[in-house]
């Protein structure tokens, strides 16, 4: 019935985006999301890769500041979780200050008054994210950790024995 030629000459051109698939599928999803759901929508989403990504996209397409607040808000959540994981992403992209971050964190993650399954599974995972990191932030993280003394922190009114991964954030600077 009804039919719309094509232009004669398409000069069209994809438009590149140095962002990952998810970041931007991500992004769009929440574009057309209406605005009294989008808080809704960015408490869902999930990962730091994709957190940390899309508010790089975020912040290149200008999009408003309450937005781009609600997705860190989303992120340092997330990273409170996994800080072993946002060092991996610090190291990737040598961001001193997001490591620094990271192992702040650790002292809540990495207290030895746990049960011992739970201390073997955790040294299996520094182990693993220590392997991950570039070897010159490896060495400086050995170094701040060995400049560092095992102390006593106060938890909950309680003591704990163990590393101050925020006396280590604080030293650690690989560059």
């Amino acid at each position: 019935m009804f039919s719309i030629p094509s232009p004669e000459n398409d000069t069209r051109q994809n438009i590149k985006l140095d962002f990952p698939s998810n970041s931007i599928k991500t992004f769009l999803d929440l574009v057309v999301c209406l605005p009294q759901y989008q808080i809704l929508y960015i408490k869902g989403i999930k990962g730091l890769r994709t957190l940390r990504s899309l508010i790089a996209l975020l912040e290149f397409a200008l999009c408003p500041d309450f937005i781009v607040m609600a997705v860190e808000g989303i992120f340092d959540l997330e990273a409170a979780k996994d800080p072993m994981e946002l060092l991996v992403i610090a190291g990737e992209n040598k961001d001193v200050v997001g490591a620094q971050y990271a192992l702040a964190l650790m002292n809540s993650h990495c207290s030895i008054d746990r049960p011992f399954k739970e201390i073997v599974e955790l040294d299996d995972a520094l182990e693993r994210t220590f392997s991950r990191l570039p070897q010159k932030w490896q060495l400086e993280l050995l170094t701040a950790i060995t400049s560092s003394s095992y102390c006593f922190l106060s938890k909950h009114g309680r003591g704990s024995s163990g590393l101050d991964w925020e006396f280590v954030s604080k030293i650690f600077n690989p560059l």
